[in-house]
């Protein structure tokens, strides 16, 4: 049985001396263990985005609009993420978007439209807070990959690539 546990910490060493007594007999046993001790630097890197952004999947597109839009498919979690920001970087908002989002493109007036593949085979276009304004589900998504690609013309006007459907 132990009845105490003493640790002290140099600077070189780490000495742990444990006294045991024998509950049956009355001896004392000590032991002394020397592990070498050095610097060392724990260090750990802390998002300070939306836990759904994984920046190492993102894909960036510039709106007409003037801002910066990141954007990436599901990641670790199930959804996908679109971060839209100032070229400085000063202002920032995100939002949970589809899983399957093979492209974002931005107007002038800050709507903007994901292309939704898999299931959806949508371009849904959203207003500069976020809410849902539209969607174009007219694509083929006879191979669950429509549309392939979604853009914006000077204007304003979404435009969705439907390659089996033959047409834009």
């Amino acid at each position: 049985m132990i009845q105490a546990v003493r640790v002290a910490v140099c600077s070189a060493l780490c000495l742990v001396r444990v006294a045991a007594v024998c509950a049956a007999a009355v001896c004392a046993a000590t032991a002394v263990f020397a592990v070498p001790a050095g610097a060392v630097t724990l260090e750990q890197i802390v998002s300070h985005e939306n836990a759904a952004l994984s920046p190492a999947a993102g894909r960036i597109s510039i709106g007409r609009d003037g801002l910066v839009y990141i954007h990436h498919q599901r990641s670790a979690n199930e959804d996908g993420y679109l971060l839209r920001l100032t070229p400085d970087g000063d202002e920032k908002t995100g939002t949970i978007i589809h899983y399957a989002a093979h492209g974002v493109a931005a107007n002038a007036r800050g709507e903007y439209t994901v292309g939704e593949a898999h299931f959806a085979h949508t371009a849904t276009i959203f207003d500069k807070n976020f809410a849902r304004l539209a969607a174009i589900n007219t694509f083929d998504g006879s191979n669950y990959d429509a549309p392939q690609h979604v853009e914006v013309g000077a204007s304003n006007d979404f435009y969705g690539g439907d390659v089996r459907g033959k047409r834009i």
